[in-house]
């Protein structure tokens, strides 16, 4: 019940703030759009294009995952390119087609998870070894940490570049609540 009510909606509306950013940038910088995607917050870290997309592979990686299945080529292939977006950004329209993707993908996806939460995942970690978690702490203890490091990761880029966004637009799911 906890991942159809309180995490792929998370997943979901997360996925949405970061396409209404993406939409963001191009309306106010048409001109600069594609070279954001290049932006970085340091040399060491990945630039804006490879953050949407790892956002993109964590959100569909994790349903895999919980319902205990490899992932699949066109799921490896998307962690490639994010890795492979360092040399090769393409466009905001690439990011926002995995954004897309990644939402549609959710939406088809999250009834099938649900009985799944108690399996037992085992993750290899380059630096920790292997890790064994229950499906709810691999949620709470490594899909939502890894996801909003990223999403934050593109927030950040796009501020720093230029794109005049705040707080609020990292959260605009609560102006469902304003009275």
């Amino acid at each position: 019940m906890w991942l159809t009510n309180f995490v792929t909606p998370t997943l979901k509306q997360t996925l949405e703030m970061l396409g209404g950013l993406l939409d963001r940038a191009r309306r106010q910088m048409p001109e600069r759009a594609d070279a954001l995607m290049s932006g970085r917050l340091t040399a060491d870290m990945f630039p804006l294009a490879s953050q949407l997309r790892l956002v993109a592979f964590h959100a569909q990686e994790s349903i895999f995952k919980i319902r205990g299945e490899s992932s699949p080529e066109w799921l490896d292939a998307l962690s490639i390119e994010a890795h492979d977006a360092v040399e090769s950004p393409g466009t905001m329209e690439d990011a926002q087609t995995r954004i897309d993707e990644a939402l549609w993908f959710l939406e088809d996806n999250v009834h099938q998870v649900a009985g799944n939460a108690r399996s037992k995942i085992s993750l290899q970690i380059p630096e920790a070894g292997v890790i064994d978690l229950s499906g709810e702490q691999y949620f709470r203890d490594f899909v939502l940490p890894q996801f909003y490091f990223h999403s934050v990761t593109a927030y950040a880029i796009l501020l720093t570049q230029g794109v005049n966004i705040g707080k609020l637009d990292f959260i605009p799911q609560i102006f469902a609540y304003v009275r």
